[in-house]
């Protein structure tokens, strides 16, 4: 009996009640952590749709400059299709076109197609200030303009949830996040 006991005295291990405590504190933390990761997520999604924006306004004011020609980043419902088309009816979350108009007839030839973008996931909202409503274009020397070959200048904001960025373009084509 001297012996067993000997030997059961050095045995040693978790309890099933120490497992339960430590697997209750456990998600008791994860529970906490559990907003942040929410908050960090919608950050996340905020940061790469607006950089995908970004990304398509800085190519079509580059790609008017490289060909001499007025570029523009249009709305459309049809971006994904086989012709897509701007839509004034539509709205940014829904796509969007990148174009070079070389014959400048307003309307997007296939050839004019340089990128479309596929619609933004459902949460988000996209408020641009009036001039960039429609699209946002760029001249031959990479000012951005109206319709009207005036000079453009506003802003774009990208929500989700309680997450926003804001892209600014000058009337001068310099485009930046804030």
């Amino acid at each position: 009996m001297q012996r067993m006991r000997a030997h059961l005295d050095d045995v040693s291990g978790f309890t099933l009640i120490e497992l339960l405590v430590v697997v209750a504190i456990a998600g008791i933390i994860a529970s906490m952590a559990a907003p942040s990761f929410t908050s960090m997520i919608q950050g996340s999604a905020v940061s790469a749709a607006t950089n995908d924006l970004f990304s398509s306004i800085r190519l079509a004011r580059s790609e008017a400059v490289k060909r001499g020609s007025r570029t523009s980043v249009c709305k459309s419902s049809s971006s994904m299709s086989a012709s897509p088309a701007c839509d004034a009816g539509a709205s940014w979350q829904d796509g969007w076109v990148v174009y070079n108009d070389a014959n400048e007839n307003g309307v997007i030839d296939s050839e004019d197609v340089v990128l479309v973008h596929e619609p933004l996931k459902f949460g988000f909202a996209v408020a641009p200030d009036a001039i960039f409503a429609d699209f946002v274009s760029f001249n031959a020397v990479g000012a951005s303009t109206t319709n009207a070959n005036g000079f453009a200048s506003g802003s774009i904001v990208m929500r989700y949830g309680d997450d926003e960025k804001e892209i600014s373009i000058m009337s001068n084509g310099r485009v930046r996040i804030e």
